[in-house]
């Protein structure tokens, strides 16, 4: 499939960019955030203090804001209809955040990448939901993608 892009930072999600003529990617930024940690230190008894204890990153949930339009689509062709351009469009993003995903890595994740100027990042990230919500207009619509990164931070 071929998509149009002509961004200089945006997300792939499963082989699909997520700056196309047909939506957008609103919150980048989000997605260079540190991971999540876990362990802690404990407190021994009768002692001062507490005994530091390594932490190590642990998965963490990111919400990814669309804009999803129909007057185009994600090749950057105008759409006649641009009604039936909004539903296609947003079929289409379903192709990778529904089950069965395509392009899955055999464990059902996915490979998020994020392309920016200074290089670019990537983790492995399981789908949790696509929401379509927030009225843009008569043909265009906000959408939120539920992800979970597994590394807790892409690299």
């Amino acid at each position: 499939m071929n998509y149009s892009t002509n961004a200089q930072e945006y997300a792939i999600l499963g082989g699909v960019p997520l700056q196309t003529p047909a939506w957008v990617h609103e919150n980048l930024w989000e997605l260079w955030s540190g991971p999540a940690t876990r362990g802690g230190d404990v407190v021994i008894p009768g002692a001062a203090g507490a005994r530091g204890y390594p932490r190590v990153a642990s998965a963490r949930k990111a919400t990814l804001e669309l804009s999803i339009v129909g007057d185009f689509d994600w090749q950057g062709i105008p759409q006649p209809d641009a009604r039936l351009g909004l539903w296609r469009n947003v079929a289409h993003l379903r192709t990778v955040t529904d089950p069965p995903l395509p392009g899955t890595t055999g464990d059902g994740s996915l490979i998020l990448e994020v392309v920016t100027p200074v290089g670019t990042i990537s983790s492995p990230v399981e789908v949790e939901g696509f929401l379509l919500g927030g009225d843009l207009g008569p043909f265009a619509t906000k959408a939120t993608v539920d992800l979970v990164i597994l590394a807790g931070v892409l690299r």
